[in-house]
């Protein structure tokens, strides 16, 4: 036994010359190691790109959804109620189909100006998740009052949820806004009875 132990300890430079050139020739679990190189990139990748056509299908519904409740309201007769503008918020949403709807805020702001004054808000009516605060005078309005009619504002928010977000940085959602201006179509002011 002392003798096959000397051979083995005598060899052994030998032999792992021979394992390591043995080694170097032998490709057989290259592509394993390959794969599992490129295999998590190849999926991130994936994953990115159906988070950003969803985000974009996401922002386009908002836009639609602001567009929609902007044209509903602004063809209402002079007078509107919440019972009108529940029916005009529960259609306008529809247009955010197939995305959660719970998860959308509508919003609409009309402002006045009288006489020389700089236009102020006149009501605010909402619904669903809050988009923040209402929108602040400017300049154009002023301009797009010009012929004593109001100004309505719509707009639409959305809680947008992504994958790699939650993946990478923690982040699991942002809000998704839109707004359209317009004028009412029917009568120079609009008023809500019970805003």
């Amino acid at each position: 036994m002392n003798s096959t132990i000397k051979k083995f300890v005598r060899d052994t430079p030998e032999n792992w010359r021979k394992l390591v050139g043995k080694l170097k020739r032998d490709d057989s679990g290259m592509a394993a190691i390959e794969m599992a190189f490129i295999f998590p990139v190849m999926v991130t990748m994936l994953v990115g790109l159906v988070d950003v056509t969803d985000g974009l299908s996401a922002n386009r519904k908002v836009t639609i959804t602001a567009n929609t409740l902007g044209d509903l309201i602004s063809q209402e007769p002079g007078t509107t109620d919440r019972t009108n503008l529940d029916g005009i918020f529960a259609g306008a949403i529809q247009t955010m189909v197939p995305y959660d709807g719970t998860l959308v805020g509508l919003e609409v702001f009309t402002f006045r100006k009288i006489g020389s004054n700089a236009p102020k808000l006149e009501w605010e009516y909402r619904s669903g998740t809050n988009c923040g605060a209402a929108p602040g005078v400017t300049g154009e309005m002023t301009t797009l009052m010009s012929q004593g009619n109001d100004l309505i504002i719509s707009r639409a928010c959305y809680n947008f949820s992504y994958i790699l977000g939650s993946l990478f940085s923690g982040a699991t959602s942002f809000k998704m806004e839109d707004e359209m201006t317009l004028r009412p179509r029917k009568s120079l002011q609009l008023d809500c009875t019970d805003c």
